[in-house]
C-alpha cells in the first residue's frame, strides 16, 4: 500500500469511530493482509436547533453529546476487512431544563452518559483497477436499552442493517482523491414505522505534502418513513402536540423523526509517524427537515499494526 492510500486509510479509520451519519463511514481502500488499525475518537456535537417540515429553523428542542469511540479494523486478506467500534455517549437537553414539552424523561439539564450502538463491519474490495471498488456490510445493535425519550437520549435503540459500496480514486499525478460511498440502512420498525434511509458521504482529499492530507465532506440522508414535525406537533399555540398523535408515537418521536439533511465538512489528517494518525473534522448541517441544526467536530488518534 502507497503512502498516501495509507493516510486516506488512517483517516477512514477515525471517521469509522465518530457519529458524523449514520452510515457506514467506510473506505474504498484496504490495508494489507494481517494489517490491523486501532482508533480512538473524541466528538462533540452542538445542536441549536430543529430543521421544520419546511426546512425552515426552530430555536428549540437543541442538545448538547460528547462521546468517545473505540474503533477496530483488521484485513483477513488483501481484499477483505473487518471491523468494530462501540462509542461512550453523554448528552443533555439544551437551554431549558425542563422535560421538553412536557414529556418525563432524561431532559432535567444533566448530562447522562452509557454506552451506545456496537457496529460490526466487513469490507470486500471487488476492483483494484483505476477505480476502486468495495461493497460493505454493517450491523448496529444497541448495547442495551437506554432512554429514548428525550433530547438527551444517546441514541435511537434500535437495531439496522446496512449495505452499502464505496468507490474511490487516486489522482497520484495531481496529490488528490476522491472517496463516495452510499449506503442504504434497513431499520427495526418501532410500532409500525419505518425508519429504512438512503446515506450519500463524499470526501475529496489533497496531499499537502506526504504526511499531512486536507479534506471536504459532503454528507446527504435520505429517510423513508418516519414522523414529520407537522404530524407530531400542533400547528398553533400550547399544547403543541398533535392530539391525533397515539401516545406511543409522542413519547417515541425524537427517535422516529423523518430526518433528512444535507452536511457538509472539512478536516485534515496528518501521519506523526508510518504508523501513528491524527485526524481532525468538522462538519456543519446546511439544510434539512425534520432534523437538528448545528455543528459537531472530532478528533481522533489512529494506530496501525502490521506484521510486516
Amino acid at each position: 500500500m502507497s503512502a498516501e492510500a495509507r493516510v486516506i486509510r488512517a483517516s477512514a479509520v477515525i471517521l469509522f469511530s465518530t457519529l458524523l451519519a449514520p452510515a457506514l463511514q467506510g473506505q474504498a481502500w484496504i490495508a494489507p493482509s494481517g494489517e490491523s488499525s486501532v482508533a480512538l475518537t473524541f466528538q462533540r456535537t452542538e445542536f441549536e436547533g430543529h430543521f421544520f417540515y419546511d426546512g425552515s429553523r426552530i430555536p428549540h428542542g437543541g442538545s448538547h453529546s460528547r462521546s468517545l469511540a473505540l474503533g477496530i479494523e483488521h484485513s483477513l486478506t488483501d481484499k477483505f476487512a473487518i471491523s468494530a467500534s462501540v462509542p461512550y455517549v453523554g448528552s443533555e437537553n439544551g437551554i431549558d431544563p425542563q422535560p421538553v414539552l412536557g414529556r418525563d424523561g432524561i431532559d432535567d439539564g444533566n448530562y447522562h452518559s452509557t454506552w451506545q450502538d456496537f457496529r460490526l463491519g466487513a469490507r470486500y474490495n471487488v476492483l483494484d483497477g483505476p477505480v476502486v471498488l468495495t461493497p460493505l456490510v454493517a450491523l448496529r445493535i444497541p448495547t442495551h436499552n437506554y432512554p429514548t425519550i428525550g433530547e438527551a437520549a444517546v441514541g435511537p435503540d434500535l437495531r439496522e442493517l446496512q449495505l452499502g459500496v464505496d468507490a474511490g480514486h487516486l489522482f497520484a499525478a495531481r496529490n488528490v482523491y476522491i472517496d463516495a460511498e452510499y449506503a442504504y440502512a434497513i431499520v427495526q420498525k418501532f410500532k409500525g414505522v419505518s425508519m429504512n434511509r438512503s446515506n450519500v458521504d463524499v470526501e475529496f482529499g489533497y496531499f499537502v505534502f506526504p504526511r499531512l492530507t486536507v479534506r471536504a465532506l459532503i454528507n446527504w440522508q435520505k429517510t423513508y418513513g418516519g414522523l414529520t414535525t407537522d404530524h407530531v406537533f400542533a400547528t398553533t399555540g400550547p399544547p403543541f402536540r398533535n392530539p391525533d398523535l397515539p401516545d406511543a408515537l409522542w413519547l417515541a418521536h425524537d427517535r422516529l423523526l423523518r430526518d433528512d439533511y444535507w452536511r457538509a465538512g472539512a478536516g485534515a489528517t496528518y501521519s506523526m509517524t508510518p504508523t501513528v494518525s491524527t485526524s481532525f473534522t468538522f462538519v456543519k448541517p446546511l439544510r434539512g427537515t425534520n432534523s437538528h441544526y448545528g455543528y459537531l467536530y472530532a478528533i481522533g488518534f489512529s494506530r496501525t499494526f502490521s506484521p510486516k
